[in-house]
């Protein structure tokens, strides 16, 4: 029973809770002002308030999280903490909208307030500034609301977006006190936020005489955002006048030829136009061609083509060639092939190492074209022909040559074994010692042989005093050897009996006849008996 009699008290008392309304709610709660609505904001049929009931229906701008982050006004020292229903009361009929705003319960009043609290403080003109100038968006219901107005004072929706005159877009351009002080609008700031040098705000940094110009000569009405896409384009953009008048020069960027950097056009001609790199802007170097004007080459029949780079479309009249590198078939080498363009008389540039299969090394590389090629002036070649081979030029036998061989007694393929390369007389003497004396050679040299050095068997002398390699005969019998033993009986063929660099006649055979030469009339004695051992 006494169960029962609390259920009924309770169930009385939440029908008279929500049948004894304090009062109409504002207009901007209307919605809720019945029976059904009470506890969207009330806890469980009471006169209790839910600040997180609160907080859930003004999430628009998710004031609980800003709350929780420390930003605005509802996060200030004196705020921060309190019960919504603290400052915003209900139950104050239509038309009381403005009350429940909590203007009352703010220092100050709304007239008053520390605008710094919200974290945007006023300053300058925007002190003296009416709120309801700046704070334009209202509720449904009519009523002005305050947060979340944009700060971004030159975008569409807020106060500076028709006072805007340089067209920006994008959003932090519009951050407007990068440049302007909120006291005045004109002149701006001295410590701007903006660096023209900077490619994050200028497409031009501004090099040279530009930095003595003022704004407007190139920002005409203070348009900054300028709509062409290359803004460095000055002679198309109506900052210079071209004085370029003709095909050439009509759609080129004046940057091709003058540099930002000079003070003035003058001084760049003075210099000679060095900021124009012709081999890098186009594919022909200038060299001699650098003293002619533009328009002898870029011709006005040409207008916009580019003229035809072949040597031979100018000078056809100052080929002394005519038609000698017809031989080679079509295409025939052109001019570019030898010539540089700095001069014809310079120094050819003709790549003999990878354009014919004769590279010209050591001496052969300084060496004129018509020493070989037989031309009887810098322009007469009397031949093409391959003539590689060495002898055709170098008379060998004058170095190569003996008794037996008096015409040399090498090929031409055998030059390049012992010479390193062509047009040097540097000798490979280790291969010439394998050659002449390696394992396979006529005269191996073994055992004592190893170590003696060469000048001690080769004493021949050439021309020059140096040794000589020539005329030694392998025997080495009188010349290195005195025969003291045999005192010439067993003939001068030592090798018949000794090996080189070995005294003991391993190769002597008893049985056999005596070397050739020996004196006396004995062909052989065979060795019998106790002899054999001996």
């Amino acid at each position: 029973m006494i169960l029962g009699a609390v259920l009924l008290a309770r169930t009385a008392h939440a029908e008279d809770f929500l049948s004894s309304s304090p009062g109409p709610l504002s207009a901007s709660h209307a919605q809720w002002d019945n029976q059904q609505g009470c506890n969207d904001c009330h806890v469980n049929d009471t006169n209790e308030i839910s600040d997180q009931k609160c907080l859930g229906c003004h999430d628009h701008k998710d004031l609980g999280a800003r709350i929780a982050q420390g930003k605005g006004f509802h996060a200030s020292p004196g705020v921060k903490g309190k019960r919504c229903q603290t400052c915003h009361f209900e139950h104050k009929g239509r038309g009381k909208d403005a009350e429940m705003m909590g203007w009352s319960k703010v220092q100050g009043g709304q007239k008053g307030f520390d605008h710094g609290l919200t974290g945007w403080p006023l300053k300058g003109k925007h002190k003296t500034t009416e709120c309801d100038e700046c704070h334009k968006a209202k509720n449904k219901a009519g009523t002005v609301v305050f947060m979340g107005t944009n700060t971004l004072c030159g975008s569409g929706t807020p106060c500076h977006a028709d006072d805007q005159p340089h067209k920006f877009d994008r959003k932090d351009m519009l951050v407007c006190d990068r440049c302007h002080g909120e006291s005045v609008w004109k002149p701006a700031k001295n410590d701007m936020k903006f660096n023209h040098d900077d490619r994050k705000d200028a497409g031009m940094p501004i090099l040279g005489s530009h930095k003595d110009v003022q704004c407007l000569k190139c920002h005409v009405k203070y348009v900054f955002n300028l709509p062409q896409s290359k803004p460095a384009n000055c002679g198309n953009s109506g900052c210079h006048e071209t004085s370029h008048k003709g095909h050439l020069f009509d759609t080129k960027d004046c940057d091709w030829c003058h540099s930002p950097t000079f003070k003035n056009f003058k001084q760049q001609y003075a210099r000679d136009m060095p900021f124009f790199d012709h081999s890098e802007r186009t594919r022909f170097d200038l060299g001699a061609h650098k003293k002619l004007k533009c328009y002898e080459c870029h011709t006005k029949q040409l207008g916009e083509a580019k003229p035809i780079l072949a040597c031979e479309q100018c000078h056809a009249k100052d080929n002394k060639h005519g038609d000698r590198f017809k031989e080679f078939g079509s295409p025939t080498p052109k001019c570019g092939t030898c010539h540089p363009t700095t001069s014809f008389k310079s120094q050819s540039r003709f790549d003999h190492n990878s354009r014919t299969k004769f590279a010209l090394t050591a001496k052969h590389a300084d060496v004129a074209c018509r020493k070989c090629h037989r031309g009887k002036g810098p322009a007469d070649f009397e031949n093409f022909n391959g003539q590689t081979g060495c002898m055709s030029c170098h008379e060998h036998a004058k170095v190569h040559s003996d008794a037996q061989n008096p015409n040399g007694k090498f090929k031409n393929a055998q030059c390049l074994d012992c010479h390193l390369k062509p047009g040097s007389i540097d000798v490979k003497y280790v291969d010439m010692v394998k050659t002449y004396h390696g394992p396979n050679s006529n005269f191996p040299l073994v055992k004592s042989h190893k170590n003696v050095p060469c000048e001690d068997c080769h004493k021949s002398r050439n021309a020059k005093g140096k040794t000589s390699f020539e005329k030694e005969s392998p025997e080495c019998g009188e010349r290195c050897h005195e025969d003291t033993l045999h005192n010439g009986t067993l003939g001068k063929v030592c090798t018949a009996c000794h090996s080189p660099g070995i005294w003991d006649a391993l190769r002597f055979d008893h049985q056999q006849p005596f070397p050739e030469g020996s004196k006396g009339k004995v062909d052989s004695f065979v060795l019998k008996g106790a002899h054999k051992d001996n």
